[in-house]
């Protein structure tokens, strides 16, 4: 089993989300819509 590495775009959006508990909020935070930052967590 590897190792993944996370592009930065990855760990930042998740952060945002464990910030914002909430996927709308983290979007808009994000300035993208919700599918597509969906679509970066992912794989």
């Amino acid at each position: 089993m590897g190792v993944g590495v996370l592009e930065r775009y990855e760990i930042e959006t998740f952060l945002t989300l464990a910030e914002e508990l909430h996927f709308g909020r983290t979007a808009e935070r994000l300035r993208m819509i919700t599918g597509r930052m969906l679509a970066r967590l992912t794989p």
